[in-house]
């Protein structure tokens, strides 16, 4: 039986099925993923500044008579209405539905803001935690894949929680190296995340490197890993407690 493991961000605690680590029962984890309009919401700046300018444009084309004035007017004030609807108003529509629990609406715009801009590493870092939360893993993978990719401008605990959500539609997928390397690159961008540190314990566990499991969950519970803490004080976590 496959290990699962948590995300960033997780609200679930221990699962009820149970798994079996040195001859000791391990209760399993279920991941709940990353709330994306915890992370990446972004404000219409772009639309904003087209309408300002689209309605500075048009006062001075106010003047103006005859059919070719009106033509101009027409253009002006059409244009800058249609600039408010950006890629950025898809965006946070598309968190919007996402927090309310339509997925697959979330998808659908954060599609059609892609469609917009490519360019937007959130839409698609938030469309692939949707993807994931459907069962999409490997169409999960793709999306983290282009938003680490544009991700030079993200911070390095933000590329982070990245790694960590691609790690685990990797481990879903049975690449458990691609697994490993992602949460060891989180933990080479943020030393800090506990969630990559207890991910990475998992996937020690699964592949009965024991020593290096505990050690992975030993830090997890030092930064306040809720879920490394109940595992090492558990019956089954006796053999960490042990090697200490």
């Amino acid at each position: 039986m496959a290990l699962l493991f948590l995300s960033a961000g997780s609200r679930r605690g221990f699962g009820t099925g149970l798994l079996l680590v040195n001859g000791a029962t391990m209760p399993s984890f279920k991941m709940h993923q990353t709330m994306p309009s915890s992370l990446f919401k972004r404000r219409n700046d772009d639309g904003l500044a087209a309408y300002v300018w689209g309605l500075i444009a048009a006062l001075l084309l106010l003047p103006m008579t005859g059919q070719i004035g009106q033509a101009a007017k027409a253009s002006v004030f059409g244009r800058s209405a249609v600039a408010q609807v950006t890629a950025i108003d898809f965006y946070n529509r598309g968190v919007q539905k996402y927090n309310a629990g339509d997925l697959r609406a979330a998808l659908v715009d954060y599609s059609t803001a892609l469609s917009i801009n490519p360019g937007l590493v959130e839409a698609w870092y938030n469309r692939g935690v949707a993807k994931s939360k459907l069962g999409d893993n490997a169409g999960a993978v793709a999306d983290f894949d282009r938003a680490i990719a544009l991700g030079s401008r993200l911070s390095p605990v933000r590329l982070a929680e990245i790694h960590v959500n691609r790690a685990f539609d990797r481990n879903r997928l049975g690449d458990r190296q691609g697994a490993m390397a992602d949460v060891n690159q989180a933990i080479a961008l943020n030393p800090r995340n506990s969630v990559a540190y207890n991910n990475r314990g998992r996937l020690q566990a699964q592949a009965e490197n024991w020593t290096a499991a505990c050690r992975d969950f030993r830090q997890a519970a030092a930064l306040g890993n809720a879920g490394s803490i109940q595992y090492l004080n558990s019956s089954a976590g006796a053999h960490c407690r042990l090697q200490q």
